[in-house]
């Protein structure tokens, strides 16, 4: 295993961002969600990018595998719809720009649709000289950790734009593949049309009617909602039954934030 230099690999991409045209690629993912227990959800997501920012919107023709083998409980419906409520993954528009270094995007707590704001992470990836083709696409491995998972990318240095689906960035190339080491969470390209020329703008989806708020701000919200449902269900036990894990824990893409590193 030989690892590139990232240093020599990121000055010639700067390098060649600030010399091209501004050329588009458009791709269609499909996102798989694999959190609930026998449950796949599956979404198919479009994609813009050109070498200065880029937005990735989950489209809502929402699809679902169930193992028909697989005993399910009574409860697993509630908890299915619930993880569909406040997903990071459904519903949403993630709009990253690099000029500006900032993220916008979509999610929701219960009914309730917010506009966060976020800076760019700073991705510490790791080159891997394996290849493999997508498509008709050559690709290169790469590995990463970001907010408590480990995930592993196939991108393309064909196209040279620092992008990929959801809030991934900064490889010398578009990722076309990445998932999690659990498998948790995949994203594959589907179609890919490079260079794109298509009228659909690269914008900042129209969010007037959303409250703005930070990403911590966010986070804090979704935390006491959380705390709130778990009281009202144990409000709810018989007596004389006890909860012996009080604990809640996330499920969703992102377990940890920068800020939690001392939990």
């Amino acid at each position: 295993m030989i690892k590139r230099s990232l240093f020599f690999l990121f000055f010639i991409n700067f390098c060649f961002a600030q010399s091209q045209s501004k050329e588009k690629v458009s791709v269609t993912y499909l996102f798989q969600n694999n959190s609930v227990a026998n449950k796949v959800f599956e979404f198919d997501a479009s994609f813009i990018a050109d070498n200065t920012s880029s937005i990735y919107i989950v489209l809502s023709n929402t699809k679902s595998k169930i193992d028909e083998n697989a005993k399910i409980s009574e409860d697993d419906d509630a908890i299915v719809e619930k993880t569909i409520d406040i997903s990071d993954g459904t519903n949403v528009f993630v709009y990253t720009n690099l000029l500006t270094k900032d993220i916008k995007h979509r999610s929701s707590i219960g009914n309730k649709s917010y506009k966060i704001s976020e800076k760019i992470s700073n991705f510490d990836w790791e080159l891997i000289e394996e290849e493999k083709t997508i498509g008709n696409i050559v690709c290169y491995k790469a590995k990463t950790t970001y907010r408590g998972r480990d995930y592993i990318a196939w991108y393309a240095p064909s196209i040279q734009l620092m992008f990929g689906p959801w809030k991934f960035s900064g490889l010398p190339g578009l990722i076309l593949e990445i998932y999690d080491t659990q498998k948790t969470f995949l994203w594959t390209a589907k179609s890919i049309k490079y260079p794109y020329k298509g009228s659909q703008e690269l914008k900042e989806p129209e969010s007037s009617n959303l409250m703005n708020i930070t990403l911590k701000e966010f986070i804090s919200k979704s935390n006491k909602s959380r705390e709130k449902f778990f009281k009202i269900k144990k409000s709810k036990m018989p007596r004389g039954h006890k909860i012996l894990k009080s604990e809640t824990t996330r499920s969703g893409i992102e377990l940890k934030y920068e800020w939690e590193t001392d939990k």
